[in-house]
């Protein structure tokens, strides 16, 4: 394995691992961490009612992480 940090992105997961983060993620969702993902998906979806609200979200947003985007590169 290479000591760069980006190539720990690019390895693959043993089966097993994988299978593990599946199990911990779901069972995150039992706890406090779902309750407060399922409070954001709603106050979003309150705050954008229809499809059309959620695209020019996104789209808004997409611009502004463009503009910023490549400003802090590792040397």
């Amino acid at each position: 394995m290479s000591s760069e940090p980006r190539d720990v992105w690019e390895e693959p997961l043993p089966p097993e691992e994988f299978e593990r983060l599946v199990r911990q993620a779901l069972a995150d969702l039992d706890g406090p961490e779902g309750q407060e993902m399922l409070a954001h998906m709603r106050w979003f979806l309150r705050r954008y009612p229809t499809p059309l609200d959620r695209l020019r979200y996104s789209t808004r947003k997409f611009k502004e992480w463009s503009k910023t985007r490549g400003i802090a590169r590792p040397r």
